[in-house]
């Protein structure tokens, strides 16, 4: 690891304590903003099981290219396949403690998915509409890509309902492409559902 990489670990890991020892280890609950919300945390005391395609932290070894990756594969609590970040490296991890870095996926995409993600918002700044803004994607099997349309704001005078349409991809796809199939899919034009007003 080059000295950057070997502080940012140094400091998620300790990040890790603070977490564990100023909130007694913390909660789930204590990291929920509502229903579906969920404040970046180091999963606490009473957090699910870790499982495949989660992105944890190794507590109590020294820092290494693993110490926060990628689960592979799950042996058992303390032992598991580990890739890192950002490449297919793998390390068959054991007698160590992990914990489970809860955070939203579309803030820490990788390779081509990544890649794909910075055109498709490159588009909405092309296409210059003021109102029709990025509202995430969502990848699919297939090479398939869902694609949100939101409302600026969420609705300038009621809430709107965002609007989404699916969409093939490869790594060859374009800026150019993308923004024409936001305009089929009526970026630019399509009126925006509105949510029941409460009175």
């Amino acid at each position: 690891m080059n000295d950057r990489e070997r502080i940012l670990m140094t400091i998620l890991r300790e990040l890790r304590f603070t977490q564990r020892f100023c909130l007694h280890g913390g909660k789930e609950e204590q990291f929920k903003d509502g229903e579906n919300d969920e404040y970046v945390h180091f999963g606490g005391y009473d957090d699910r099981r870790i499982r495949k395609g989660d992105l944890v932290i190794a507590d109590t070894s020294r820092i290494s290219d693993w110490t926060v990756g990628w689960v592979e594969k799950v042996y058992s609590d303390e032992h598991m396949l580990i890739r890192e970040i950002g490449t297919n490296r793998l390390c068959n991890y054991s007698n160590e403690a992990f914990h489970r870095i809860v955070i939203d996926h579309s803030l820490i995409r990788e390779g081509a998915e990544y890649k794909l993600q910075q055109k498709i918002i490159k588009a909405f700044y092309r296409g210059n509409k003021y109102n029709y803004r990025y509202g995430g994607i969502e990848f699919l099997e297939g090479r398939t890509v869902r694609i949100f349309i939101r409302e600026a704001f969420g609705g300038i005078i009621h809430e709107s309902i965002p609007f989404s349409f699916d969409m093939h991809w490869t790594k060859k796809t374009t800026i150019k492409e993308i923004l024409e199939r936001m305009i089929e899919n009526g970026y630019g034009t399509r009126e925006f559902e509105r949510t029941e007003v409460k009175i």
